[in-house]
């Protein structure tokens, strides 16, 4: 399987997700690989902290950011996920906080898209494009919308939901993940240490909960 995971905005979590989801592959012994194709490298940085610490099971991770010169980026990058797929049971790509070449050469070998936003209406506004970007995609993409730090107050979360399935309802190719990522204090210093949140100490219980509930939901396991 070959997840993308991006969006038109930046701050949103990708990394946050991307990273997860693939650690919580690499424990259920799935022979995955983390892609970086975001040009801030987060992905990369978070995988080298990650190898520092010889406790924790190792991620494979590969880091493809090109030049704004090098000619035909979105061949490259096809050209590569190709090869990479015959070798890996799933690919996990970091994708960044950008429509471009990259993003939609990526898209067009995906199997799922997973598009994390922020509760906002800055955030709420790129599902038009979202939606644009899938269209143009050939082929039949499952594409997510992950609402990533929720209000944990459950009726300030409950508006945040509403507001955006209000905002969705226009778009009959995005479809919201049933589960929500709440605010939570602890996936952050995870990421910082290269972990996912169910290897961090002391553990979050709610926090691994949701995350587990995500990664279940979107890759449609137990």
């Amino acid at each position: 399987m070959l997840i993308v995971v991006g969006g038109q905005k930046g701050g949103c979590g990708k990394t946050t997700i991307a990273t997860n989801i693939t650690t919580m592959r690499v424990i259920k012994k799935v022979d995955v690989l983390l892609y970086d194709i975001d040009p801030q490298r987060t992905a990369t940085l978070w995988a080298s902290r990650r190898d520092e610490n010889a406790d924790l099971p190792r991620v494979s991770s590969s880091q493809k950011v090109l030049d704004k010169r090098t000619i035909n980026v979105g061949t490259v990058i096809r050209n590569e996920l190709r090869a990479l797929q015959s070798k890996y049971q799933d690919i996990v790509v970091d994708a960044g906080g950008a429509d471009n070449e990259a993003l939609r050469a990526a898209l067009s070998l995906a199997d799922l898209a997973i598009f994390p936003i922020v509760p906002s209406e800055f955030d709420m506004w790129t599902f038009e494009t979202l939606s644009n970007l899938v269209a143009s995609v050939p082929g039949n993409l499952s594409a997510k919308v992950l609402l990533n730090r929720v209000s944990t107050n459950p009726v300030t979360a409950k508006k945040e939901i509403e507001d955006c399935d209000d905002f969705l309802s226009d778009f009959n190719n995005l479809t919201r993940c049933d589960n929500v990522l709440s605010e939570r204090v602890a996936v952050r210093r995870a990421s910082g240490k290269g972990m996912a949140i169910i290897e961090y100490k002391p553990a979050d219980i709610k926090a691994i909960e949701e995350m587990e509930s995500v990664y279940k939901e979107v890759l449609n396991v137990q």
